[in-house]
């Protein structure tokens, strides 16, 4: 014989059955827009060159994000010229778009300089040389992606993704650059 519920039970079950949506909470408005420059970064176009790399930073806590896109076009004479395009946010609500380019900024061919000679190597772990550092308590990230990394030897092009936390090679190389290029930035789009 089947004992009807009481009216009690049955609201309770229905009021944890709404509580155990199983719907992610939104995201914070800067959050949103913080991945969605990362995922514009790749693919957003200077005129009508694509990127060959992208470095998105976001700050510890996520307190402020920026991500940029980095381009290598040809100039008037034949010659190579690099243009930096940078979004950022913070947790504030501020945000914008900066550029830097290579004709008046010295920075900006020291920045990609430094970026051709990060070093990066996949760590077997137990084989070899374990030299991980452990990482910080509260890090910031920084994810570095080229599809034009170059391998041992040159000759072969490929894909390259990085991510490292502040005290990475990635970090301190953006980091090093950032007081050079910070005279440089500015909202006009180079031509």
């Amino acid at each position: 014989m089947r004992r009807a519920l009481p009216g009690a039970i049955l609201v309770a079950l229905a009021a944890s059955a709404a509580l155990a949506d199983p719907k992610p909470a939104p995201k914070p408005d800067y959050v949103a827009k913080g991945e969605a420059a990362r995922a514009v970064s790749r693919q957003v176009r200077h005129h009508d060159v694509s990127p060959f790399a992208a470095l998105d930073e976001l700050g510890s806590l996520g307190r402020a994000w920026s991500s940029s896109s980095f381009y290598a076009l040809r100039d008037g004479a034949g010659g190579h010229r690099w243009v930096v395009r940078r979004a950022w946010g913070n947790l504030s609500g501020a945000g914008g778009l900066a550029w830097a380019d290579s004709r008046t900024c010295p920075a900006v061919v020291a920045l990609l300089k430094g970026m051709e000679t990060l070093t990066l190597r996949p760590d077997v772990p137990g084989l070899g040389v374990d030299d991980l550092k452990a990482p910080s308590t509260d890090p910031g990230l920084y994810m570095l992606w080229s599809y034009r990394a170059v391998s041992e030897g040159g000759g072969w092009t490929m894909g390259l993704g990085a991510t490292g936390d502040d005290a990475s090679p990635l970090a301190r190389w953006w980091n090093a650059a950032a007081p050079g290029l910070k005279p440089c930035w500015t909202e006009q789009e180079p031509g």
